[in-house]
């Protein structure tokens, strides 16, 4: 007997399983410790939505592959027919969704089909989750079993509205209850630290910590998923409970995460608005005695894979190759229970890598950067959206005459006292706390718009910036040198910076005239190799592309790596720019409103 679950919009951290401090999942906690379920720590989903999301789970589509509609793709349902077995889909979802229906469309290929309602979008969710048990033991589908058999649960599970997702008797936690638990705050749990290491859920928001108090408004919604979860924990077990003295295997996955009042003022799932809660889904396996004697190598296969990082659009490679059911479209680098899993593979979810733009919490995705940041208020003030941020400098003398950067676009005259060293500072210190003090973890980059260099500072510039980056423990490759004098930025190169030439604002008019001429210029300053980059402002991307710029190492070349700023637009704006989904575009520049220097 093979089963899948699949959950909704529920968020992996609010599992007692996955260490939430309040018992929220005590019936699956009582099934893992009797070593019969199996969590895995690292899941995230594809997609926000269910629609989009679900048609990468259930089919062979992924990211890599999306030029393939995914109803081109092989299904799960058709699969496991091919495979022998009847397939059941039983479902408290609609039957026909306003927001997409490749759930749907996968579903009408089982043998059976069943709904516990015929409810439009609008109405759907009005049945508690529980009804879907008197489908599986209605009549028809209990005449309708065979040898063989495989079924689909597809639950409501926690989705919004959340007080509609459960009965009564759950209604267990309250906003007093995360007050009295000190978990009534902007802010993971994890983030929180124990008072008392024999009652977890005593906590205490540590010094190095300060979260917003949510609202009474906020608390009670957390409240009121932390009861939906409950109740998902009790609907799951009654699945699993029906089928425990069968040779069974049991897959549990959420379709997405919801994030809820976790880090900012925010609760639900969007597109646009993507952040890690979002995508962090729980995923289980549940093995009966009687599989697990049946076939004992399956658990050690399980165990092994419980700590890897997946994204559930392969999770048909894994299914299958677990269930060793040989299928064409199988690939073992995308199965986490193959020897061959491919742990580096990267987790892409709308456009935004997950390891580095997601679980930092930032914001802003780590493509985009924030630009003109040339003094402390504006660093400080976007210090926690922006991961990496651009800075002007001028290379100048004190009055002792001693060489520094002095931060600011317009030289000496405005000069504010600023030094690079103070920003950098800054940067670090952030850097040091995100990643729990540990050393030499600097992620922030810092690209340097270094105004005034010359062949008179070349060279007390550079012994300056590296004195200051051995000072402050900055990596040199995570600054980039910028300026348009090309042939000073090769002894910043040499030294372990990262440069880039300043592509002059040409002429719109004379692009097409000049263009010949232009690309001979800047093909022959990256044959200088000064540079590792080229950047210029958005209105060139086109006209650059075009050039098809490209730098070689020996018989082997490659696009040149480019770098833009659009800083009249927000990093959302640029999100939907075609520079942002451009390979060949490492970074770009975005700006933010506000009356800043």
């Amino acid at each position: 007997m093979v089963i899948l679950i699949i959950g909704e919009s529920t968020q992996r951290n609010y599992l007692n399983l996955y260490g939430y401090p309040l018992p929220t999942t005590p019936k699956l906690k009582a099934l893992r410790d009797s070593q019969n379920l199996f969590i895995f720590n690292d899941v995230i989903s594809p997609a926000v939505h269910t629609d989009e999301s679900l048609r990468q789970v259930l089919t062979f589509g992924n990211y890599e592959n999306e030029q393939t509609p995914w109803h081109q793709q092989m299904n799960i349902v058709d699969t496991m027919k091919i495979a022998g077995y009847k397939t059941f889909w039983l479902s408290n979802q609609e039957p026909v969704s306003i927001y997409g229906n490749s759930p749907q469309a996968i579903a009408k290929r089982a043998d059976h089909l069943a709904y516990t309602t015929l409810a439009d979008s609008y109405a759907a969710g009005v049945l508690k989750d529980e009804k879907i048990l008197e489908l599986l033991e209605s009549r028809d589908i209990v005449k309708a079993m065979g040898k063989n058999n495989f079924f689909v649960f597809h639950l409501m599970g926690t989705h919004f509205d959340y007080n509609g997702r459960y009965t009564s008797k759950f209604a267990q936690f309250s906003a007093e209850s995360l007050k009295q638990s000190q978990l009534n705050y902007l802010a993971p749990f994890w983030e929180q630290t124990p008072t008392n290491t024999q009652n977890p859920t005593n906590a205490l928001i540590p010094a190095n910590v300060n979260p917003t108090p949510l609202t009474n408004s906020q608390s009670t919604i957390k409240s009121q998923y932390l009861n939906a979860v409950l109740y998902n924990d009790f609907v799951v077990s009654e699945i699993i409970k029906r089928f425990a003295d069968k040779e069974t295997i049991i897959f549990y996955l959420s379709d997405h995460g919801e994030e809820i009042y976790d880090f900012r003022n925010s609760v639900g799932h969007s597109f646009n608005m993507v952040s890690r809660y979002m995508v962090e889904v729980p995923f289980m396996i549940y093995v009966s005695d009687s599989l697990k004697k049946s076939y004992p190598q399956l658990v050690g296969r399980i165990t092994q894979a419980q700590n890897l990082p997946f994204m559930s659009d392969d999770f048909l490679h894994a299914f299958f190759d677990l269930l060793e059911i040989q299928v064409a479209d199988l690939q073992p680098q995308r199965s986490l229970f193959n020897k061959k899993f491919d742990k580096s593979r990267a987790r892409i979810v709308h456009g935004r890598d997950y390891e580095r733009d997601l679980k930092s919490s930032f914001e802003a995705p780590d493509k985009i950067w924030l630009h003109h940041v040339d003094d402390l208020e504006k660093l400080n003030k976007f210090l926690h959206k922006y991961r990496n941020f651009e800075i002007d400098a001028h290379f100048l003398e004190n009055d002792s005459g001693v060489g520094y950067f002095d931060v600011g676009h317009d030289g000496k005259e405005y000069s504010i006292n600023l030094n690079l060293a103070q920003m950098l500072q800054t940067i670090i210190a952030r850097d040091k706390h995100d990643m729990q003090n540990k050393e030499n973890l600097i992620f922030a980059k810092v690209w340097l718009d270094f105004k005034n260099l010359s062949d008179s500072n070349e060279t007390e510039a550079l012994k300056e910036l590296q004195r200051l980056c051995d000072e402050l423990r900055f990596p040199y490759s995570n600054i980039i040198v910028e300026s348009g004098n090309f042939k000073n930025l090769a002894s910043f190169r040499k030294a372990g910076f990262k440069t880039s030439y300043y592509v002059p604002y040409y002429d719109k008019q004379s692009l097409d005239s000049k263009k010949e001429e232009i690309e001979a210029q800047l093909q022959n300053i990256i044959k200088s190799q000064s540079v590792d980059y080229l950047s210029f402002p958005y209105y060139l991307y086109e006209f650059i592309k075009s050039l098809d710029l490209k730098v070689c190492k020996g018989r082997i070349c490659e696009d040149m790596p480019l770098l833009t700023w659009n800083e009249y637009a927000s990093y959302k704006v640029n999100m939907l720019e075609k520079a942002y989904l451009d390979p060949q575009v490492r970074a770009i520049l975005a700006g933010e409103e506000g009356g800043y220097r």
